[in-house]
């Protein structure tokens, strides 16, 4: 039993730490808590459901089709909103409230289009079980976990050993001082933004294969995401990976000993925990405060 517990939350962990990776992505660069990242889960999941069901797609073209339409609303809320209110100088308060206005506004134009009710995936593919170390696992959640650590390994390359990686990470550092030195700053952040929208799709697309998907899951799976990334170190590639995992493995062993109920609230006093004792995450930098 606890060795199926551990691959339950070891999966969900993966998957959490994916979105939580895109959604690290925009606050490690643009300084912004990106609540909107929700909106390219959700519709990633629904897109990728609907081409299975009504075109009769393979899986990859279905993946494909679900990470375009995360960039393609990442895109949107990039130009339309986060530039327009970098350039009027908005509070870091009011960027918050745009961010979660447009995640309404997604989750109820998809409740419109598709309908409020549970999204199941057409079983096609992943069904077969495997057994390890006497847990069970089916071939599609194996494929998850594995193209989650992918995402991260590939991510990792990208910000350390690319131009846009390097730019990315000095704008993260200080953005006045990246465009003095000539960094053109919309550029870039509209990269990192379209990269975290394809990996929110990516994402969205996964968990609503294995399980199912409804219009407001994307709000309730980015504040795990956002437990993640704190508990990891906001901002830190890696750190996003082990916080879904500690995240997916809290509520796992919350789930069994407790009521169902108490999954959330577990993981919420984990990271209140966190906050109190090493408010930067396990991976994060200490803050540091400058003194007169």
């Amino acid at each position: 039993m606890i060795a199926q517990v551990i691959i339950n939350g070891m999966l969900a962990g993966a998957l959490i730490g994916l979105l939580a990776l895109g959604f690290t992505l925009v606050v490690r660069t643009a300084r912004i808590i990106h609540i909107a990242h929700a909106a390219t889960f959700t519709t990633g999941g629904y897109v990728g459901l609907w081409l299975l069901r009504t075109w009769d797609v393979s899986l990859i073209t279905a993946a494909c089709g679900a990470m375009g339409a995360g960039a393609a609303v990442g895109f949107l809320i990039e130009c339309c909103v986060y530039r327009s209110l970098r350039k009027q100088r908005a509070s870091s308060v009011s960027v918050f409230l745009a961010s979660l206005a447009v995640v309404v506004i997604i989750q109820n134009t998809i409740g419109l289009v598709f309908g409020n009710e549970i999204q199941i995936a057409p079983s096609r593919f992943g069904q077969e079980v495997l057994s390890i170390c006497g847990a069970r696992i089916t071939t599609w959640q194996g494929l998850s976990i594995l193209v989650s650590v992918s995402a991260f390994i590939l991510t990792t390359i990208i910000m350390q050993f690319t131009k846009t990686g390097r730019l990315a990470r000095a704008i993260g550092s200080d953005a006045d001082l990246a465009q003095i030195a000539g960094v053109k700053l919309e550029n870039v952040l509209m990269k990192v933004a379209l990269f975290s929208a394809l990996l929110g799709g990516l994402a969205g697309y996964m968990i609503a294969y294995d399980r199912s998907i409804t219009p407001s899951n994307g709000l309730n799976l980015i504040l795990l995401a956002i437990t993640a990334a704190i508990v990891g170190g906001v901002g830190s590639v890696p750190g996003a990976l082990i916080g879904g995992i500690i995240v997916g493995l809290t509520r796992q062993f919350a789930g069994w000993q407790l009521p169902s109920q108490w999954q959330d609230a577990i993981v919420f006093m984990l990271l209140l925990v966190i906050l109190v004792i090493r408010p930067q995450g396990l991976f994060g930098k200490p803050i540091r405060r400058s003194t007169a």
